[in-house]
């Protein structure tokens, strides 16, 4: 028998209560899955070793730190070291080391030098200065007592201060700046002494020490003395210095005095080049010279003898021989 045809409806499909329908289900995010993620044999899940290359880059940090750390605990231990050395020495600015660069014998420090002039100065007897004193023509009783009349006469001393320093005609020189309470100054010159090897104080000067009382240089008659001043051209030409042709006239300012010399020059001498040649230099005008006064001269009247220095630091050549075979001018 042929079988009938039996036609059925279409029907939807069954529908679970609280389920997605098929429309509206979403796909969620897909985890991605580590390159060395592994399945074993049961089926559990393990990683792999590191990468070599991360393992590379922590070695690479490791030397990196360790590197770090040594150098910072050298440079700790080059620091301890250098103040170790260091902390129980004096303080050294930089114009002392500039100062120990030219000079030939090292000098003492500013704030030593500054030191040295105030030890001088608070001296209380002749034998507490001896040793920091260097003295040429007097002797250390008529120096202390000639700091005491300045000390005196200027009402004592307000302040000390290391002033610069000086190379003039080689002689190296610490320049330490006195200021009195009257409002007055000195300088004070602290120079390196061959015979004794010691930086010591020129006393003389500082107290402008002079050979001969100044009522004495003043005076009529016959005189020699040697003096320190300031030389500046002048145009007094009388009595016996009355011939321009053969003298040059010099007004001499004596520190301390406020009366001045007349000095004068015979031309074409070692004194007249010697003193053309420190006008020529440019620098102070000041000089340490040998006078001498006969009778026929007025009281202020000199003849310059002897240009002993350039500066009031007395050295041991005298200046105005050094001109000795200048060529000579008529």
């Amino acid at each position: 028998m042929k079988p009938k045809h039996i036609q059925r409806d279409v029907s939807k499909p069954v529908q679970i209560k609280g389920a997605p329908s098929a429309s509206s289900a979403r796909v969620g995010k897909v985890a991605r899955i580590h390159r060395n993620f592994q399945t074993d044999v049961n089926g559990k899940g393990s990683r792999s070793s590191r990468n070599p290359r991360d393992r590379n880059l922590d070695l690479r940090r490791y030397i990196l730190y360790t590197l770090i750390a040594a150098g910072v605990l050298l440079l700790i231990g080059i620091i301890w070291v250098f103040y170790g050395q260091n902390r129980n020495s004096p303080l050294i600015t930089n114009a002392d080391a500039a100062r120990a660069e030219v000079f030939r014998v090292s000098p003492p420090t500013t704030k030593a030098s500054a030191e040295m002039m105030k030890m001088f100065l608070d001296a209380e007897s002749p034998s507490a200065m001896e040793s920091l004193v260097r003295l040429r023509d007097t002797n250390i009783d008529e120096i202390f007592q000639l700091v005491q009349d300045v000390k005196s006469k200027e009402n004592d001393v307000e302040s000390i201060e290391w002033a610069g320093s000086e190379q003039l005609s080689d002689v190296s020189l610490e320049l330490i700046e006195v200021v009195f309470r009257s409002g007055a100054k000195r300088m004070g010159y602290i120079t390196y002494d061959d015979n004794s090897g010691k930086w010591l104080i020129d006393a003389e000067s500082f107290t402008y020490y002079l050979s001969k009382p100044w009522s004495e240089i003043i005076g009529q008659g016959k005189c020699q003395v040697k003096i320190r001043a300031t030389a500046m051209p002048d145009g007094y030409y009388n009595g016996v210095f009355r011939d321009e042709k053969e003298w040059l006239c010099l007004s001499l300012q004596i520190p301390g005095q406020e009366d001045s010399l007349y000095g004068y020059l015979r031309l074409n001498s070692d004194c007249y080049y010697a003193m053309a040649q420190i006008y020529r230099s440019g620098s102070a005008y000041t000089i340490v010279a040998d006078l001498s006064r006969d009778a026929g001269m007025e009281p202020r009247q000199y003849e310059i003898k002897k240009i002993i220095s350039h500066g009031w630091i007395e050295t041991d050549v005298e200046f105005s021989s050094l001109f000795k075979d200048a060529e000579k001018q008529e």
